[in-house]
C-alpha cells in the first residue's frame, strides 16, 4: 500500500472545539491521522486546559498594543502606492511597527510548507526597508489559475491556493476596438461587465480598535518572520474609531464580539506554544471558484 502524499499543517488545536478536531482528523487529514485519533483527543484535551490557564493570566494582555514610527524614507512610497490606496480606500490607515507577540491572530492553521518559502525570502539580519519590502510591497508570485469553460455562463476556474477568490466587477461604458471584435454573440456591444478573480491583497495589514491589533492579512509572514526571531513588524494600521459602525461583523470567520470583548483572544504568539498546536498531515487539495452570470429583459412604460 502506499503513502498518501499529505501537506504538513499546524493547527492551534487548543482553540478547537472536540467536533472540529473530528472533522479535521477525518475528513481534511490522511488515514494514518484517523489511526491515531484517540491520542490526538488526549492531546487536544490536555492543550484546551492549557488555553484556558493563559487565558486567566494573561486576561487584558491585548488591550495596549504599543506601535512604533517606520524611520525609512520607502514608506512615503509606499504610502502612494496605488494599489495599497483604492484597496484600503474605505479606511483612515496608518503604517506603524508592531510587536508579532502583540497581534490577534484570525487563524487557527498554518501551511508549513508556504512558511518555508517565505523564510527564504527573509534576508539574515533584515534592515527596516528590507522588512518593508517582505511585508508591504513583496514579489507576488501566485500560481496561474486554470480556467475551464463550464457553459455559456459559466467559468470554473482552479488553483492550488486556498486564497484565490471572487474579487468582485465593475461596468465598462468605453469599449474598445478590440473588445468589440471579442464579441462572440451577434448584435453591437455598448457596455460590458468586467469580472475579476484572482488573490487577496498582499500588503500586510491589521485593525487598530480600542488599543487591540487584529491581524487581518500576512498570517503566514506573520509566523515566518517571528520563527526567524524578528521582533517587529510593519503593518499597514486600519484604524477604527467607531467599532460599532466601522468594523466587520466578522473576520475570516471570526465574530466581532470575540475579537473585540474576548478579555484574551488567540495571540499569533500562542503559535510557537508546543502546549497548544499540533502538527496534521493533511490530503492534497485545490480550490475551485464557480463564476456564472445572467440576465432579466422587461420593458417598463414611462
Amino acid at each position: 500500500m502506499t503513502e498518501q502524499s499529505f501537506l504538513p499543517y499546524l493547527y492551534l488545536f487548543a482553540a478547537y472545539t472536540k467536533k472540529q478536531v473530528s472533522d479535521l482528523v477525518k475528513n481534511k487529514c490522511v488515514d494514518e491521522e484517523s489511526s491515531n485519533f484517540t491520542e490526538t483527543i488526549q492531546s487536544w484535551q490536555q492543550a484546551t486546559e492549557s488555553l484556558r490557564q493563559n487565558e486567566k493570566e494573561e486576561s487584558g494582555i491585548v488591550d495596549k498594543c504599543e506601535t512604533f514610527d517606520i524611520s525609512s524614507g520607502l514608506i512615503e512610497a509606499i504610502r502612494l502606492n496605488p494599489a495599497i490606496t483604492n484597496t484600503f480606500s474605505k479606511h483612515v490607515l496608518d503604517f506603524k511597527m508592531v510587536e508579532i507577540d502583540s497581534l490577534i491572530a484570525v487563524q487557527r492553521n498554518i501551511s508549513l510548507d508556504y512558511v518555508d518559502e517565505l523564510a527564504k525570502k527573509i534576508p539574515k539580519n533584515p534592515s527596516e526597508d528590507d522588512l518593508l519590502k517582505f511585508c508591504l510591497i513583496p514579489e507576488q508570485q501566485v500560481p496561474l489559475p486554470k480556467p475551464t469553460r463550464k457553459n455559456s455562463k459559466s467559468w470554473y476556474f482552479s488553483s492550488p491556493s486556498n486564497d484565490f477568490r471572487f474579487l468582485g466587477g465593475y461596468l465598462k461604458k468605453e469599449l474598445t476596438k478590440q473588445d468589440i471584435q471579442l464579441t462572440k454573440v451577434g448584435g453591437y456591444p455598448t457596455h460590458a461587465f468586467m469580472l475579476f478573480v484572482g488573490y487577496g491583497a498582499v500588503c500586510m495589514n491589521a485593525f487598530s480598535v480600542d488599543g487591540r491589533m487584529i491581524l487581518s492579512n500576512g498570517f503566514h509572514r506573520a509566523y515566518a518572520l517571528k520563527r526567524k526571531g524578528i521582533k517587529k513588524i510593519p503593518l499597514l494600521i486600519k484604524k477604527i474609531s467607531n467599532s460599532d459602525l466601522e468594523f466587520p461583523d466578522e473576520v475570516k470567520g471570526f465574530k466581532r464580539n470575540y475579537l473585540l470583548k474576548h478579555p484574551r483572544p488567540i495571540l499569533v504568539k500562542d503559535f510557537f506554544n508546543d502546549d497548544l498546536v499540533q502538527i496534521f498531515k493533511r490530503k492534497t487539495s485545490t480550490t475551485v471558484l464557480n463564476v456564472n452570470w445572467n440576465s432579466d429583459h422587461i420593458r417598463i412604460d414611462l
